[in-house]
Parts: C-alpha cells; sequence; structure tokens
C-alpha cells in the first residue's frame, strides 16, 4: 500500500531525528535532540494559521518529552 506523503515526511523526520540523536562529537555521545512538528498543508490555510498549527505541533513534541517528530492533522488542510 502506498503511503500518505504527510506519513512519509514524519518517517523521513524521524530517519533524521535519529541520526541527530546517534551523532558523536570526539568519540563521545553529542547529546543533541531534535523535535519535529509538522502539520501537512494544501493551500487552504492561510499562512499564520499554518504557522500556529506547525508551532502547537512542534510544542507538542516537546511536551511529550522532546527528541520526538510529531503530525498534526488539521481540518481544513
Amino acid at each position: 500500500p502506498s503511503m500518505d506523503p504527510a506519513e512519509f515526511l514524519a518517517l523521513t523526520d524521524e530517519r533524521l531525528r535519529a541520526s541527530v540523536e546517534d551523532m558523536e562529537v570526539d568519540g563521545s555521545p553529542s547529546g543533541i535532540s531534535l523535535s519535529i512538528g509538522i502539520v501537512p498543508i494544501d493551500g487552504s490555510l492561510g499562512v499564520e494559521r499554518a504557522l500556529e498549527e506547525v508551532d502547537r505541533a512542534l510544542y507538542e513534541a516537546k511536551r511529550q518529552g522532546r527528541n520526538r517528530v510529531v503530525l498534526r492533522r488539521v481540518d481544513g488542510a
């Protein structure tokens, strides 16, 4: 079955997050984490609303414990 484009993006971002988490500096773990918020848009949301929603997704990722990817679906998108 084909994957929803937003789900594909979330999977790709999860791979990026995991790569950052595994980074080493001078042979030691970097301690860097990455939280990502994703909101699929189709042009029906205005720019301000889209930014508000992606900001909510990012803060949800941080609220869940950071170092994660959150995909937020919005009505009208």
